[in-house]
């Protein structure tokens, strides 16, 4: 019986890998966590990669302000746009049932309403059934209308 010991042999690395990997070296750092949440959250808003951080703060590279001045820009667009849309609908659905009250009374008052017509303004003056001016004008027409000529008199 024949026992092969074999060592463990390491992959076959391609030399470009290799070059890359002398040319970029990679880094791992720990951090409170939140730091590490701090951090996504900044680079999610102004749209930076974590080498492009890393560079800004080794001072490597300049910040791209024109670029995250347009990443703030428009998330302020987006969220004020639906807020706005938001705020538009209830004014507009509030505004909407105003007027829509406001027109069936119109047309209901146009319909049914009791009124008598100013003899100066020639307006229309709209009274209740249990108002004064109702008893007034029951007081003051009694016995002066009828409904037709043909009306039987005592």
């Amino acid at each position: 019986m024949k026992v092969e010991n074999k060592m463990k042999t390491s992959k076959h690395t391609p030399p470009s890998r290799k070059r890359y990997e002398q040319k970029t070296p990679g880094i791992s750092i720990r951090m409170p966590k939140e730091w590490h949440d701090a951090l996504i959250t900044f680079l999610q808003e102004t749209g930076q990669s974590r080498r492009e951080f890393m560079a800004i703060a080794l001072n490597k590279q300049t910040a791209d302000y024109n670029q995250a001045y347009k990443n703030g820009y428009n998330k302020g667009y987006k969220e004020g746009k639906a807020k706005g849309i938001e705020i538009g609908k209830e004014e507009g659905k509030i505004l909407w049932q105003e007027e829509g009250r406001q027109k069936g009374y119109a047309e209901g008052q146009k319909e049914w309403a009791s009124y008598v017509t100013c003899y100066i303004c020639k307006k229309p003056i709209y009274f209740r059934s249990e108002d004064e001016l109702h008893r007034r004008i029951i007081y003051l027409t009694q016995g002066q209308y009828c409904h037709s000529f043909e009306c039987p008199r005592d």
